[in-house]
Parts: C-alpha cells; sequence; structure tokens
C-alpha cells in the first residue's frame, strides 16, 4: 500500500514573518512557469515560421511536421505530470478519512471529501485524455482541441454556466484550506501546486487563492 500523501504547513508565526517577501517569491514562481510555457509556445511558433517562410514544397512540409511534433512533445510532457497528479489525487482520497481536520464535520469538509476531490480528479482525467490525444496523434489532434474548447466555452457563455461550478468548488476548498487546520486541504492544495507554493498560499487573501484554483480545475 502506498505511503499517505501529506503536505505539511510550516509555523504560523514564521509564515507571516515572511508573508510579503513570500508573496513575492509565489508570483515569481508563477511568472517563472508561464515563462517557461511560453518559450516552449514561442519555439512551436518559430517553427510554424518557418514554415511560412519556406511555405512550398519540401519547406512547407518540414515547417509543418516540426510545428506539430513540438505541439505533441509539448502534450506529451502535460500529459505526464497530469496523470502524476491524478494518482496522487486519487491516493489522496482513498486516504480521505485518514487525515485530521478539526473541522471535519463542517459542510466545507465533508464537500470537499465528497464532492470537491472527485471533482478535481474528474477534470484532470479529461484534461489527460486529450493531451495523450495530441500526443499520440502527432500534434494533429491540436488544431480540432482548440476548436471544440473555442466552441464549448461561448455554449456555455450563452447558458450562463461558464465556470459556475470551478468558482463554487474553488471557493468552499479555498475557505476550507484558509481557515487552516486541515491537513486533507492542505494536501490537495500542496498537490495541485506543490508544498512550497501552498504554505505561500495560505497567507494570500481568499480571492487570489480561489483564482489560483480555479486554474488548476480546468480540463484544458
Amino acid at each position: 500500500m502506498s505511503a499517505k500523501i501529506i503536505y505539511k504547513r510550516r509555523n504560523r508565526n514564521a509564515k507571516f514573518a515572511a508573508n510579503m517577501s513570500a508573496n513575492a517569491a509565489f508570483y515569481g514562481l508563477s511568472v517563472a512557469g508561464y515563462a517557461t510555457k511560453t518559450s516552449t509556445t514561442a519555439t512551436v511558433s518559430a517553427l510554424a515560421a518557418g514554415a511560412a517562410v519556406g511555405a512550398t514544397g519540401v519547406g512547407l512540409l518540414v515547417g509543418t511536421a516540426a510545428m506539430y511534433t513540438g505541439y505533441a512533445i509539448q502534450a506529451g510532457v502535460s500529459a505526464a505530470k497530469t496523470n502524476r497528479h491524478i494518482n496522487n489525487l486519487k491516493q489522496i482520497q482513498s486516504d480521505a478519512s485518514g487525515y485530521s481536520c478539526i473541522h471535519k464535520h463542517g459542510h466545507d469538509h465533508t464537500c470537499l471529501v465528497h464532492t470537491i476531490l472527485p471533482y478535481i480528479i474528474e477534470k484532470k482525467r479529461t484534461k489527460l485524455h486529450r493531451k495523450v490525444a495530441v500526443a499520440g496523434t502527432a500534434g494533429l489532434y491540436s488544431n480540432i482541441e482548440v476548436t471544440r474548447a473555442a466552441l464549448k466555452k461561448v455554449y456555455k457563455y450563452a447558458k450562463g454556466t461558464a465556470g459556475k461550478n470551478r468558482e463554487y468548488y474553488s471557493t468552499v476548498l479555498a475557505r476550507h484550506f484558509l481557515r487552516g487546520g486541515c491537513l486533507l486541504a492542505d494536501s490537495i492544495v500542496g498537490e495541485l501546486y506543490s508544498e512550497e507554493e501552498m504554505n505561500i498560499m495560505a497567507g494570500l487573501e481568499h480571492d487570489v487563492v480561489v483564482q489560483l484554483l480555479m486554474d488548476k480545475m480546468k480540463s484544458v
């Protein structure tokens, strides 16, 4: 049986003493992560530009093939990370009753165990399937996926349901997490980000934490 996954908080006083620098560090990590993703995208874009320069015959074929290969590699890396998150979240789910929580019989904790955690896992599974499809078709599926995602977003906005569940579940998780005293909430947030970032998030404003959690509950 796998060991229980636990992400621990640092001492609360130490956390608040370093609150300003911690916030700066968190946003620095976020920017760095975005920059890494952007650099990968830029590489793919450059390959696409190469296809445009040689937009005839062999140049077009080679450039286009390189572009889709870039999409496939990026999707493959993302799929591996998502699969690891799913396995860890499922392990957390199987051990849910064993995590200490001073609000264990409250609404938020019950909702976290029975609704929010399964929702997060399902969103991660959906994301994994899409990333595997892109990687498995050498990136050719990426165009279909972009179109599908755009149409789905338009449909949800038209119905007025876009992001409603995600926002509500993120709000409940953020509230429970920021109250403190729940090792399950800490471990879920720690798995979605990292133990270091989880500790930094514990000192952020509620609305900011909600937005950060919403970003991790996307299926794309």
